[in-house]
Parts: structure tokens; sequence; C-alpha cells
């Protein structure tokens, strides 16, 4: 017959994680498979709330649930992204069984933990995925970008080359006009151009040269805005002009939001450079101006004829920056707030979206930006999507 000091060995020694909290969810046993993948002593995790293993990667609304369906006596499974001792990212898929019975004093709570294909390594794999899926989506709307200045540029320096062509001979009769210094060589400018012809050209070659110039100015600034965005990312933190680099995502981005939005900006001119991962920085701003643009452009398409607003701003709260990202959508229901981070869920029809969007931000704010991630929404008053980053200010070393 086995003993029941037997049973607690067998538990010890299983593949799965397992621990055990009590009604007030303090962990009141952990086994040896739950030390090892978490990097927690059984010291350190025994009187510990759960919250311990907490990624920042979910909304509160996920644990809300979860605590309410194991205090009904229900049982809940699901899969969650919890973070080590060491910082590191881990998914598993969780079942957490309440136990009351006879010769128990109290409820107990029974989690068995086991762990998914997904790492960090997969985190970033979606990243890269994810930023090259966004790059993708741009392109064309890049193209479209470039082709509309490089067109009037073209067109501009055809009207100067053959206005130049007609000023040729025009210039030459003036030439021998001066030289021969006398009224008689006039009569070189006749035949070559009207008067109403030159007030024309005197009119329009200077318009078609500052236009052009606009254009190539224009040109630049997407072509650096796309070299800034692609540029390979580096781990460590480096100074960023907050408002500037903000400023050339929503240049690259123009093509997803010019049809359905204005955007407006509203920066704190005195933010400083700031340390950050300017990479992640950009790939958040990015996927949360696109995700602003595709709901109300949703809103549109059901009958909403009217332009919708954006706005981005930057402001230093205390010891953190805030970047906020206001939409004037329809908003988010009610009843699907606290799922609309988890990876692949979405409420855009097919081809559309793929539901990574708004989890891949979430997992770039808390680990590459070491901030955090939240969003207030009214219903048919749009949605504000907030970042907030630690404001730590310092050179290049």
């Amino acid at each position: 017959m086995i003993e029941k000091r037997d049973l607690a060995d067998f538990v010890d020694h299983a593949s799965d994680s397992v621990f055990i909290t009590d009604a007030t969810g303090a962990i009141v046993y952990v086994n040896t498979a739950c030390e090892h993948i978490s990097g927690y002593d059984r010291g350190e995790l025994l009187g510990q709330n759960p919250r311990i293993f907490k990624s920042g990667k979910h909304d509160e609304g996920l644990y809300a649930e979860l605590w309410q369906t194991i205090q009904r006596g229900d049982v809940w499974r699901g899969r969650l992204f919890n973070r080590g001792k060491d910082g590191s990212y881990f998914e598993i898929e969780e079942t957490i069984t309440p136990i009351q019975g006879s010769g128990l004093d109290q409820r107990y709570f029974l989690s068995i933990m086991r762990p998914t294909d997904s790492t960090t390594k997969d985190i970033e794999r979606y990243y890269t995925a994810q930023k090259m899926e966004a790059i993708g989506e741009l392109a064309a709307g890049i193209a479209h970008e470039i082709n509309t200045p490089t067109q009037y540029i073209g067109d501009n320096l055809q009207f100067l080359a053959e206005s130049f062509e007609k000023l040729i001979p025009v210039l030459r009769g003036y030439r021998e006009t001066l030289a021969d210094n006398s009224d008689e060589g006039s009569e070189h400018t006749g035949p070559a151009l009207t008067a109403r012809d030159l007030d024309f050209l005197l009119e329009e070659i200077p318009g078609a040269i500052k236009e052009s110039r606009e254009g190539n100015r224009k040109v630049a600034a997407i072509v650096r805005a796309v070299r800034e965005f692609v540029h390979p990312d580096l781990e460590e933190k480096l100074p960023v002009e907050i408002n500037h680099s903000i400023e050339k995502t929503i240049a690259l981005a123009r093509n997803e939001w010019k049809y359905v939005a204005e955007v407006q900006t509203d920066f704190d001119p005195e933010i400083a450079e700031v340390l950050t991962v300017s990479g992640a920085l950009n790939q958040v701003v990015l996927n949360l101006l696109v995700n602003a643009a595709q709901a109300i452009g949703e809103a549109r398409e059901q009958g909403n004829k009217e332009k919708g607003t954006i706005t981005v701003s930057t402001r230093r709260v205390g010891k953190e920056l805030e970047i906020a990202i206001q939409d004037s959508g329809p908003g988010i229901p009610e009843a699907i707030r606290s799922r609309i981070f988890e990876p692949f869920f979405t409420t855009k029809r097919p081809g559309r979206g793929t539901g990574q969007g708004l989890a891949i931000v979430r997992a770039l704010v808390a680990e590459r930006l070491e901030g955090t991630l939240t969003f207030e929404s009214e219903i048919g008053r749009g949605t504000t999507f907030a970042v907030r980053l630690p404001y730590e200010t310092g050179k290049r070393t």
C-alpha cells in the first residue's frame, strides 16, 4: 500500500510543475519541476503568491476571470506567459483545480503547469515575423508615397528642360544685343519668345523648382524613415530623441492612416533623449498607429464616412515617459477587453489581422522597453493606448 509520504515523493518527481496554494493564495507546496522551470528555490516560493510568476503580458481581466472561476469551485484551464527568476519568459498550459474534502482545514488550489514549446526565442520569432509582415504591408504604401513626389519632380524637370530650350535663343539674342550695344539687336529676340511666354516662364519656373525641391525632400524623408525602421536592433539601450523617432514612424505609416484619419501630435518639447531600444519603440508605435487606423477604417466601412482623428502625444509622468496613441474609433466592446492582448485573438475579418499585433506590442513593451502598456476605451468615442517607459537619460559610452 502506498503511504502518503510516498505520494508526495511521486508528485515531487513528476515531469510537470506542480504547486499548491491555500485559500488566501499563498504557495504551500512546490515540486522539483516547478523549481526548475521558474528558477526559484523552494524556499523562495513557499509563502509567496503565484503573482511572482506574472510576466506582464496578460491583461488583469484574465487573472480576474481565473480567480473567479476557481473561487466558484470550477477548474480553470488556459495558457499563460510566465516570467522566471532570471527574467526569462516561458509559456505554460496550466490547470488549476480547487480541492476541498474531508480532513482539509480549508480550500486549496492545485496547479499543474506543463511547458509548451514557446520560449523567449519564440517571442523573438514572433517579433521578427511581425516586423517583416509590417514592412511587407507598408511596402506598397511606401512605393505610392514615393511615387507621388517623384512623379511631379519628373514632370517639373521635363517642363524646366523644355522651358530652357525656349530660353536659349532669347538669352543668345540678349547676349548679341548687349555685344552690339545697339537697339538693332533687339530683332534677335522677336521670333524666339513673346512677352506673354516670357511672363509665363518667369512665373512658373520658380514654382517648378520649389515644388521639385519639396518633392525631393519628401522622398528623402521617407527613405530615412525606412532606413531608421529597418536598422538592426541593438540589445543595449541608447539615447533616442523620442519625439523625432515617433515623427519618423508616423511618416512611415502615412499610407495606413491618410485615407481614414488625420494624425495630430501633442509632443512635450521638454522631453530629452531617453535611453531605450529604438527598434522596439518604433515597432510598438507603428503597430499601435496601424491598429488605430484600422479601427477608424472599420467604423467608416460601417457607415461613418467622416475622417477620424489619431492623436499621438508624449509627456513626462514622474520618473516615467508616457506615449499615448488615441483614436476616434468605435471603441472596444467591454466583453472582449480582457482578451485583446491574447496571441491570435482578433475581431477583424479574415485577411485583416492575425491577432498577434497587440500581443507582440505588449511583449515588446514588457521585455525590450521594460515598461507597461494600458488602455482605456469608451464605446462610440474611441480608445487610447498608453505606453509608459522608464525616463532614463544619459550619454553614449
